[in-house]
């Protein structure tokens, strides 16, 4: 009974959505010239990963007496008007989850896009979402509709043959798992650029204590997730920073977003040493200042460890095995100087998983991937930073 209605419930979300899709893409726009709407709409992460590549479509010989907008999705408006203006001539901002769930504001927002009347329209994200970023490429009904080849991993079978309609244009993909870093290089070539290859992602933050903060040395903990699981236990995190101030003398900052203030007030609880809450209290921009001047930034496998590895910062991610090689570890083809993020993994036969866990635990524990991770192996990693620094700084 729970499974017929569950399919009933999936059938008439369809229904809905693509009523409210056609209603708001009826009438299609006159077509403006050296127009290009370039779609991201998934979180803070990804979009690092992909940034280096703007600054090549906004110089390119095909793109550059374009007019460039980027959508992109709400949670990260504040970092890109901040550090992308430069590449972006325009942002349209939406905010995905109330695109799924208020048919008011899809249609409002689908029909704003499709009156734009873009020339071109490209998405490069590799695991295409079909409500979303491929639907806001179907509402632009712009000329040139360039997208990925991309997977099934988050739409279905079906949804992707319907979708993949709806594009002029798919970039051929690998079928093989490729670092998203990689797989973006791969896509920029599929679209021309031919000498694109994958760096290490990079935030040019002007030189300047933020004023957040008055400690000259500090280092950052970032302990949440969106995925409560993948969480590495709140206990580990309060051992580690007392090992870290024994060792370093450092103050501690703990960074996140507004649901993790919770979380970092119990690590300060757990801690002898001194820690600072400034979880929700930072925006997205603030904290890439933040993160920009620390000594060392030890995260969970999230968006803001991505930020920190992009200022040059040293990270320690700990690492578990769900997407283990698509986002952690970075792969780049061609060689920096810049310091790349260290994944704390404990290696198990079943990485790879998506995220579907084969072990039976308490929802309220974290993977067994990531709770098998000690203190001892994570300190490992941060000691060899803190020696590094103190080299430097002599």
């Amino acid at each position: 009974m729970f499974n017929i209605l569950a399919k009933l419930g999936t059938v008439i979300n369809f229904a809905a959505l693509s009523v409210t899709d056609f209603f708001a893409i009826s009438k299609p726009a006159k077509i403006q010239e050296n127009t290009l709407l370039l779609v991201r709409l998934d979180s803070i992460g990804d979009y690092i990963l992909f940034r280096n590549s703007l600054e090549t479509l906004r110089k390119s010989e095909k793109y550059r007496n374009y007019r460039i907008t980027l959508c992109g999705n709400i949670a990260w408006k504040d970092f890109a008007e901040t550090f992308d203006n430069n590449f972006v001539d325009e942002f349209i901002w939406i905010n995905t989850k109330k695109l799924n769930r208020n048919l008011f504001y899809r249609y409002k927002t689908l029909r704003a896009i499709s009156r734009r009347g873009f020339e071109t329209a490209i998405q490069p994200t590799y695991s295409r979402e079909y409500y979303t970023g491929d639907a806001v490429i179907r509402a632009s009904q712009a000329k040139e509709k360039t997208g990925s080849q991309g997977d099934n991993g988050y739409m279905r079978p079906w949804q992707k043959r319907l979708s993949d309609c709806w594009y002029t244009h798919l970039v051929a993909a690998s079928p093989e798992p490729m670092m998203e870093l990689c797989r973006n290089a791969e896509f920029m070539r599929g679209l021309g650029f031919s000498s694109f290859h994958a760096g290490a992602p990079f935030i040019d933050i002007p030189q300047g204590k933020s004023s957040l903060v008055e400690d000259e040395k500090y280092y950052v903990l970032i302990v949440g997730s969106l995925i409560e699981r993948k969480r590495w236990p709140i206990e580990r995190f309060a051992r580690l920073a007392e090992k870290i101030h024994d060792v370093a003398g450092w103050t501690g900052l703990i960074c996140g977003g507004k649901n993790d203030e919770e979380l970092g007030e119990k690590l300060k609880n757990l801690c002898s040493a001194p820690l600072r809450n400034m979880a929700g209290k930072t925006s997205l921009s603030d904290l890439a200042k933040i993160l920009n001047n620390a000594r060392l930034v030890v995260a969970n496998d999230t968006g803001p460890a991505h930020i920190a590895a992009a200022t040059g910062t040293p990270v320690v991610c700990i690492l578990g095995g769900g997407h283990y090689g698509r986002f952690m570890p970075y792969q780049a083809e061609v060689e920096s100087s810049r310091r790349l993020p260290v994944a704390v993994i404990h290696k198990m036969p079943c990485f790879g998983c998506q995220l579907n866990c084969i072990y039976k635990t308490a929802r309220n524990m974290p993977f067994p991937c990531i709770d098998k991770i000690t203190v001892e192996d994570v300190w490992n990693q941060v000691n060899i930073i803190i020696e590094q620094t103190k080299k430097e700084k002599k």
